[in-house]
């Protein structure tokens, strides 16, 4: 039967499913430690702790996820300033479960640093990768990049600036930026508008998901578009500078 899966599981399901026709899925070792790391997801399963009044938390899945955005910037000016810390904590207390917002009401309070610990041992652990390691993964990121990374434009195929996204995390901005420290939400399919040819193959979104809108305007040279929610400014999906398209 159809199941509809919580954010973050299904966003690792896709992870799978974009390999489904590579080797690595028919590998028992790649099977069990994608399923072992996907069930820690589905059960809500915290990677590290975060430490609220000296005790260690347990966060729902969209709570924690926040609180890494935090946790990654520790050893950054920008968490040591005071507008940064209160737009943070705004923000990360209204995608708080009640029970979460009754325990977590200071940020001085929340010890970060075993997250932070997490992710820098990751992050030593990809350096430490073996040459052949890397090399999988740079193959991995160049079949990403050719199936995504194109686009035809006049029967002539062309490289896209930058095909991907921003992530969700913190926004910092110039200086002293007001709004530094807020929350950039995850883009969703349903706010992307596509622009594309009238017979062009239009992009499938994600299974259970629906773009915003699919334009055909060819007066204009992006490839798609989202409002991000700090500024509600526009960002676009665009031709790489080196196209024919200028």
């Amino acid at each position: 039967k159809p199941l509809k899966l919580s954010l973050a599981t299904e966003e690792i399901a896709t992870f799978y499913a974009k390999m489904l026709d590579h080797e690595y899925t028919t590998k028992e070792i790649f099977q069990n430690n994608f399923f072992n790391d996907w069930r820690k997801i589905d059960c809500g399963s915290s990677l590290a702790v975060l430490h609220a009044q000296g005790k260690p938390l347990k966060l729902s899945l969209a709570t924690e996820e926040i609180a890494t955005f935090y946790a990654k910037m520790l050893d950054h000016e920008y968490t040591t300033k005071e507008i940064f810390q209160n737009n943070f904590f705004n923000d990360w207390r209204k995608e708080m479960t009640p029970k979460e917002q009754k325990i977590i009401k200071r940020l001085d309070k929340c010890d970060f640093r075993e997250i932070h610990k997490y992710f820098v041992d990751k992050s030593e652990a990809r350096k430490a990768l073996s040459k052949e390691e890397k090399q999988k993964l740079k193959e991995e990121a160049d079949k990403i990049q050719e199936e995504y990374g194109y686009c035809i434009l006049d029967g002539h195929r062309e490289k896209i600036g930058n095909f991907k996204t921003e992530p969700p995390g913190l926004f910092r901005g110039r200086g002293d930026h007001p709004k530094m420290g807020m929350l950039k939400k995850r883009i969703m399919p349903e706010d992307v508008v596509i622009n594309c040819s009238k017979d062009s193959k239009i992009p499938e979104p994600p299974a259970g998901h629906k773009w915003k809108e699919v334009r055909f305007d060819n007066t204009v040279t992006w490839l798609a578009s989202w409002t991000e929610n700090i500024q509600n400014s526009l960002k676009y999906i665009m031709l790489n500078p080196s196209s024919k398209l200028k």
